[in-house]
C-alpha cells in the first residue's frame, strides 16, 4: 500500500516541535488526537464562535501558530462544578489540576488543515476532561463530523506499520478488542502479548472484527487505535512519532472523502447516484434483522425515519435529519448491502455522519 497523501508534507517540523511536540505528559493520562472532517464552505473560526454549545462555559481558541498549510489553536474550557474533587486534607472541593500545581498543566490543542478539510483535536487531559472537550466538538455537527475507521482499514494501517517496519522490527499487541454488533453481539477483551497476523487470522475466524488495540514499541511506549478515530499514544512518544500513523489514517479518510464528495457533486448534477456500504455477511436475510437496523436508525440523533416499503430482509426508508433539512433513502435491496440515496439538501458533511453512525454497527466499505 503505497501513500501519496501525507500529513507531514503539510506540517511545519520546527512549528510542530515547537508547540504540540513540547506538550506536558500529564500523570496517569496518554496524549489523545480525535480526528473531524470539515465543511469546508465555512470559516471554522467563525462557526466556533457563532454556533458555541451553550452548556459550555468559557470557551476560546488562541491563535499560536500559523503557517501556509496551518492554523494551531490552543483551546480554552472551564470546566464544569461537577468535574471538581474533594481535597483529602482540607475537605474542600478543587479540580484535580488546583491540587498539583507542580506537575504537568492540562492543555487542548485544536490543528486546523487549510489545504484538507480535516482538523485534529490533541489532549493530554485525563479520560474524563478529554471526553468533556471532544464532547464540544462533535457539538459542532453539522458543520463538522468525526471520522471513523473500519476494522478493515483498522487492520490494514496495523499490517501496513508491521510490513514497512514504522516503528521497528519488534512491535508487539498488548492488548485487543474483538467486537461484532450485528448477527449476534459479541465483545471480545484479550490482554495477550500478539503480533498483528494472528489477531487477523483470530477475527476472520471467529467472524469478529478489530475495534481498537494498544500496541507497545519496545524502550518507546504505547500506542493506542481505534475505530472510533482516534489516537492515544503514552510514555516517551511524543505528536512527532505518530506523524505516520496520521499519514495512514488520512489516506483512507481522503478516499472515502472523496466518493462521497464525488456523489454529493452527482446529486447536485441532477445524476442518479448512490452510496453502498457493503457488509462481509448476508445479515438481511429475514425480517429480524430488518427490523433490528431499523430500530437502529430510528436512535440516530434529531431525525425522523419513514418506511415506505418492507418485505421479508428487505426494505426502503427515508430518513431526514432535521439539524440540516438533510433527507436521504436509506434501502436494503441485498442482503449484504445498505444502499444510501441523497436527495434534499444533502452535504459532504451529513453523509459522512450518518455513514459513521451506520458503520458503527454495520462495518463495512463503502462503494459508489
Amino acid at each position: 500500500m503505497d501513500v501519496p497523501l501525507r500529513i507531514s508534507t503539510f506540517l511545519d517540523q520546527e512549528a510542530i516541535n515547537v508547540h504540540l511536540d513540547a506538550i506536558p505528559k500529564v500523570p496517569s493520562a496518554p496524549l489523545k488526537l480525535a480526528f473531524y472532517a470539515l465543511d469546508e464552505r465555512y470559516s471554522f473560526l467563525e462557526i466556533f464562535n457563532e454556533w458555541k454549545p451553550a452548556e459550555y462555559k468559557g470557551t476560546s481558541l488562541t491563535r499560536i501558530s500559523e503557517t501556509e498549510k496551518y492554523i494551531l489553536y490552543k483551546f480554552y474550557v472551564t470546566l464544569p462544578e461537577k468535574f471538581k474533587i474533594k481535597c483529602p486534607k482540607c475537605n474542600e472541593e478543587f479540580y484535580e489540576t488546583e491540587l498539583r500545581e507542580s506537575e504537568a498543566k492540562e492543555s487542548t490543542y485544536f490543528l486546523r488543515f487549510k489545504e484538507l478539510p480535516f482538523a485534529i483535536v490533541v489532549s493530554n487531559s485525563h479520560f474524563k476532561e478529554s471526553d468533556y472537550t471532544f464532547s464540544f466538538f462533535n457539538k459542532y455537527y453539522p458543520f463538522m463530523s468525526r471520522i471513523l475507521l473500519r476494522a478493515k482499514q483498522l487492520s490494514d494501517i496495523l499490517s501496513y506499520i508491521e510490513e514497512r517496519k514504522l516503528y521497528g522490527s519488534d512491535v508487539y499487541s498488548q492488548d485487543f478488542i474483538l467486537k461484532r454488533y450485528y448477527a449476534g453481539k459479541e465483545t471480545e477483551r484479550h490482554y495477550k502479548k500478539r503480533d498483528f497476523k494472528s489477531i487477523f487470522a483470530e477475527a476472520r475466524q471467529k467472524k469478529l472484527w478489530l475495534d481498537n488495540i494498544t500496541f507497545r514499541v519496545p524502550e518507546k511506549g504505547r500506542i493506542q487505535l481505534s475505530r472510533d478515530g482516534k489516537i492515544q499514544f503514552y510514555d516517551d512518544f511524543v505528536f512527532s512519532d505518530v506523524l505516520p500513523l496520521i499519514d495512514l489514517i488520512m489516506l483512507h479518510y481522503n478516499e472515502s472523502y472523496t466518493l462521497i464528495k464525488k456523489t454529493e457533486l452527482k446529486r447536485k448534477n441532477s445524476e442518479s447516484t448512490s452510496i453502498k456500504i457493503i457488509l462481509e455477511d448476508s445479515s438481511f436475510e429475514d425480517k429480524e434483522s430488518v427490523l433490528e437496523f431499523i430500530n437502529y436508525l430510528n436512535k440516530y440523533k434529531d431525525s425522523d425515519l419513514n418506511i415506505m416499503s418492507m418485505n421479508g430482509g428487505y426494505f426502503e426508508s427515508s430518513l431526514i435529519d432535521y439539524k440540516t433539512g438533510t433527507s436521504i433513502d436509506i434501502c436494503v435491496y441485498k442482503a449484504n448491502i445498505i444502499t444510501l440515496i441523497p436527495q434534499f439538501q444533502t452535504n459532504t458533511i451529513s453523509l459522512i455522519n450518518l455513514i459513521n453512525y451506520i458503520q458503527e454497527e454495520y462495518d463495512g466499505r463503502i462503494e459508489n
